[in-house]
This record gives C-alpha cells, sequence and structure tokens, in this order.
C-alpha cells in the first residue's frame, strides 16, 4: 500500500525497508511524548537506546540506555512543562521511512509568560532495532532562536 497522507501528519511513501510496526512504534513514541506518559515512551526504546541532543541545550548530551533515556525526558520536562500548553505539546509529527531508519519532522512549540511564541521545526533521525527506537538524534532547525527563547525570561522583561 503507497500513500501519501503526510500533510495530515500521517506516513508518506518510502522505502520497504522498515516495517510498519516499527513506524507504529514511532508514531507511538511521538503520543508518550505528547502525553508526558514516561512509561509508554520507555516501552518503544530498545534497552540500549542512544540519545543525541545538541550538548548546548538545557537537556542536550547523549543518553544511554533506559536510565538515560529517563533522566533525557526528565531534563526536557524540567525545560519545557512550564512554557507549553496542552496545545504546544502536540508535536505534529511527519514520519517518513528512510531505509533502516525513520525520519521525524515535529513542531517544538511553547508560549512564554511574556506571550513570546516559539514555533521551531525539529527533524530526528531514528534507528530502528526489532521494532524498537536504538537510537534517536533530535536535529532542531534553529539552535540559537530556541536558546534565545529560553534565556529570555519574564525577569529579563521586568
Amino acid at each position: 500500500m503507497h500513500h501519501n497522507d503526510a500533510a495530515e501528519g500521517g506516513l508518506a511513501t518510502g522505502a520497504p525497508t522498515v516495517a510498519g510496526a516499527g513506524l507504529g512504534t514511532v508514531r507511538r513514541m511521538f503520543e508518550a511524548a505528547e502525553r508526558r506518559d514516561a512509561e509508554a515512551l520507555l516501552s518503544t526504546y530498545a534497552h540500549d537506546i542512544v540519545i543525541t541532543e545538541a550538548p548546548s541545550l538545557p537537556y542536550g548530551g547523549i543518553y544511554h540506555g533506559h536510565h538515560g533515556a529517563a533522566r533525557h525526558a526528565q531534563a526536557y520536562i524540567a525545560t519545557w512543562d512550564r512554557l507549553q500548553s496542552a496545545g504546544d505539546r502536540r508535536m505534529e509529527p511527519l514520519i517518513w521511512p528512510a531505509g533502516d531508519c525513520v525520519v521525524a519532522l515535529w513542531r517544538q512549540k511553547a508560549t512564554a509568560a511574556d506571550g513570546r511564541h516559539l514555533d521551531l521545526r525539529v527533524l530526528d533521525l531514528i534507528e530502528l532495532r526489532n521494532g524498537k527506537v536504538g537510537s534517536l538524534r533530535m536535529f532542531p532547525s534553529d539552535i540559537a532562536e530556541l536558546l534565545d527563547f529560553l534565556q529570555t525570561g519574564p525577569a529579563d522583561s521586568a
């Protein structure tokens, strides 16, 4: 079955080497992240997952295994929770198979207390192993804009 419903946040057509179960895992990963459901999120990860974020981010670095993934999630939530409404947490991922990997493009959204709004695209390169996420590398489209948003808080505008 080849179809392209990416405009609706669905799966786009691509290389047939990524099994549908793997694409479902990636979709469940995003749904769990939106709900802030740590147990469901960890269930999508291989036990030896490696998560990589830009080191300049407050939650940046390289995280190994489920323990590392939990630390990454805690650091991410500590950074973003106070800045995200339920609507801002909607990541609206577009997901494409790419050989043995999956590429996802999603939206990092937030609203500061002073009314500033962030809506930034993030590209994920996801390697799947046995239907689980084995490697997750995240690439925000503009790290400088993201950091500026996080560093310019209400205390600076007072």
